[in-house]
């Protein structure tokens, strides 16, 4: 089988090819993202392509160094494929409203489904991988090849007196059969008609697994995730793309801590072949404070929301100084200092990196974000938990709106950003009927009204646009939110002519928006935004222009992948989807625009 062939059958081997006397190497690519899959335990993910390979795996939590890694490096990053010349993706699909994987590769003999998943079984260790594969229509190989540290280095591996392949005395490989090692690689041959299994998880999970343990953890598994899908019985528009979103939302939660990972990947690149690649495995006060708006709507236990509430709560509890940093670990930890990772890039984009620069940025918006979240939360249940980190963050806002900040879209240069001030006045004023005292909810209401007048006075052009920033001519397409935040009416004159002009200045077409950086070579060069399609359907929902608005909702769905998910750009020339994946801003902006749709839907009747 060529080259070429493999890479149009999905069987992007990214690296070895294994034959009887030993390996050898072929120049391989990274899988396109539309491409990729997840499957999750709501502790760490792994990403899968079309041909049921695993390039990218973080054992145990979201930001741990990846132990299989070919999505960013090919060569050496480490991978577990399914070997099967001729074979070629037949499709894919997740069971139910589960994240378990089904994979199918056709083969002139017959078919392959792979079954993907991580149990959510109490007695597995976070982050097991459970692999079950179909009888098979020819001989093939499972080949892993563990690359720890983010592929900086070859592993220790040994079988162990079980037959069972030990990975640097802390991970193990248990199989259906026998497993062998050379060369750095894990193989286990399966003949023509068996059916297989294969485990990857820790060593000191000390679970001995056999296909009735596999058949006891799948069924633990789905009926975990019916459990978490029962919370939302959503049935309205739109209803498919929710339950996808809804998924993809739980896939990016610690369900151990409540936070919600802006998305599972790193320096999946926004300029392909560029620089622009960032660390998203970490928890955004502004992208969780959106995707919490629809929680609230779509899920009536408010169960999510509460948790993730909770885990801002604990912040406190680390040490931080106020203000609360915009950006956090999944354990409630300080994000790491942003390193340079010694690996190709996905597609030469580099350099890749972990840890995040954001973290140490003063991000007002991101600070109303979070409140505005437990304004809705508290609106909901009329109780107000963990009003300390609320009120402590509220006052943050009241004390220091006048500082110039990164804005929303963290950029280098400090200003008095637009978007940043409205969603500061617009929490301010949505937390202070919520306060212990009439005389913190005047200070509240009082800080609102003069960040109101500095908007006024200072970040509306002469035309009534509503810039990005004083000075500014642009308008930004976060500017689409401030009716849905409460700021102004969405058919007030001064908003429909900033969206008139957003309009015509970062249309893409198809439905798609750029955002405005400062940076304007970067501003050149990224693709649209597509999270901004989902923004301005809001807004036209908010002006009660339903059919422009299903159109949007419409356009902006039609990116997503074959299994429902949202990478963070769209490239308007080629179409391929850019930037992390799953993004959980995209796929809280969705679902927050169609609770919202839904209803207005219904009233119109």
């Amino acid at each position: 089988m060529s080259i070429a062939t493999m890479r149009r059958s999905g069987h992007r081997l990214l690296g070895r090819v294994l034959r009887r006397s030993g390996a050898s190497r072929l120049v391989r690519s990274s899988p396109p993202i539309a491409d990729l899959g997840l499957i999750g335990d709501r502790a760490t993910a792994a990403v899968i392509t079309t041909g049921g390979e695993i390039c990218w795996y973080c054992p145990g939590r979201f930001d741990a160094p990846s132990l299989l890694g070919s999505l960013i490096d090919p060569d050496a990053g480490g991978e577990w494929s399914i070997l099967l010349a001729g074979a070629e993706p037949a499709g894919r699909r997740y069971i139910g409203q589960s994240a378990v994987l089904e994979t199918t590769l056709r083969h002139p003999a017959g078919m392959l489904v792979i079954t993907d998943w991580m149990p959510l079984a109490d007695c597995v260790a976070h982050g097991s991988i459970c692999r079950s594969l179909g009888p098979a229509p020819a001989a093939f190989s499972l080949v892993l090849r563990p690359r720890p540290d983010g592929g900086r280095r070859i592993p220790l591996l040994r079988l162990d007196e079980t037959g069972a392949a030990i990975i640097d005395h802390h991970f193990r490989l248990q199989a259906s059969h026998p497993i062998l090692i050379r060369d750095g690689v894990v193989r286990i041959d399966v003949p023509q008609g068996e059916q297989s299994w294969a485990v990857l998880d820790e060593l000191r999970s000390g679970v001995t697994a056999d296909q009735a343990a596999l058949a006891d953890w799948l069924e633990a598994t789905l009926a975990g995730w019916r459990k978490l899908a029962m919370r939302s019985p959503y049935d309205g528009a739109f209803a498919d793309p929710v339950q996808d979103s809804l998924r993809a939302v739980r896939l990016l939660t610690d369900d151990r801590t409540g936070a919600i990972m802006a998305a599972i990947t790193t320096s999946l690149p926004e300029v392909m072949g560029g620089k622009r690649n960032y660390d998203y495995r970490f928890s955004w006060l502004r992208d969780s404070g959106m995707m919490i708006r629809a929680l609230v709507r779509l899920e009536p236990d408010h169960e999510q929301a509460l948790q993730y509430l909770g885990f801002v709560a604990s912040l406190l509890d680390t040490g931080y100084q106020s203000p609360l940093d915009p950006v956090s670990a999944a354990g409630g930890e300080r994000v790491p200092k942003q390193v340079k990772l010694p690996v190709a890039g996905y597609r030469d984009s580099r350099p890749a990196i972990t840890g995040n620069l954001a973290a140490h940025q003063l991000q007002l918006g991101s600070l109303a974000q979070f409140v505005l979240a437990a304004r809705e939360i508290y609106a909901a249940r009329d109780e107000r938990p963990h009003w300390t980190v609320v009120s402590r963050t509220a006052d943050f806002l009241v004390d220091n709106w006048q500082q110039k900040g990164s804005g929303i879209w963290e950029e280098a240069t400090l200003r008095h950003y637009t978007s940043s001030l409205v969603s500061a006045s617009c929490a301010l004023d949505g937390i202070a009927p919520y306060t212990d005292t009439a005389e913190q909810a005047t200070r509240y209401r009082r800080a609102a009204l003069g960040l109101r007048q500095f908007v006024s006075r200072r970040c509306l052009s002469r035309d009534g646009i509503y810039v990005v920033h004083p000075g500014s001519r642009s308008v930004d397409i976060s500017a689409a939110l401030f009716p849905v935040w409460g700021y102004v009416p969405a058919c007030d004159t001064m908003m429909a002519n900033s969206i008139a002009l957003l309009e015509r200045q970062a249309g893409s077409g198809g439905g798609l928006f750029n955002r405005h950086l400062q940076n304007s070579r970067a501003q050149r060069l990224e693709g649209a935004f597509l999270v901004g399609t989902f923004w301005l359907a809001h807004y036209r929902i908010a002006r009660g222009e339903l059919e422009r608005a299903q159109v949007l909702i419409e356009q902006g769905i039609g990116y997503a992948t074959d299994l429902g998910l949202f990478s963070e750009e769209v490239d308007t020339g080629s179409g391929l989807l850019l930037g992390n994946l799953p993004l959980g801003l995209a796929h809280g902006s969705l679902l927050s625009a169609v609770a919202d749709y839904d209803v207005a839907m219904r009233q119109r009747g």
